[in-house]
């Protein structure tokens, strides 16, 4: 349910490689959409491929956060229908 990286360990491609790995595995599961909320981190989710749903920002868990989603097929080169 949530993922994070230790402050010591960023910036060193791990928060990246998990969420490639992830992606991979969802893939191969046969889900075609993976979902996340992120309070500050939108820039980092967009660079990996997730777009932002609308509403822009939304109350959840207490906090104020942006909803994303990615087509895990759309990263293979032939996309979904493969």
């Amino acid at each position: 349910a949530d993922c994070l990286t230790l402050p010591e360990a960023r910036g060193r491609g791990v928060a990246t490689l998990l969420l490639r790995s992830l992606l991979a595995a969802a893939d191969r599961l046969g889900r075609q959409q993976v979902y996340l909320w992120t309070e500050r981190e939108e820039a980092f989710f967009t660079k990996l491929g997730f777009r932002r749903l609308e509403p822009e920002r939304v109350e959840y868990a207490g906090a104020i956060v942006t909803l994303m989603v990615i087509d895990t097929c759309a990263r293979r080169t032939n996309g979904c229908d493969a």
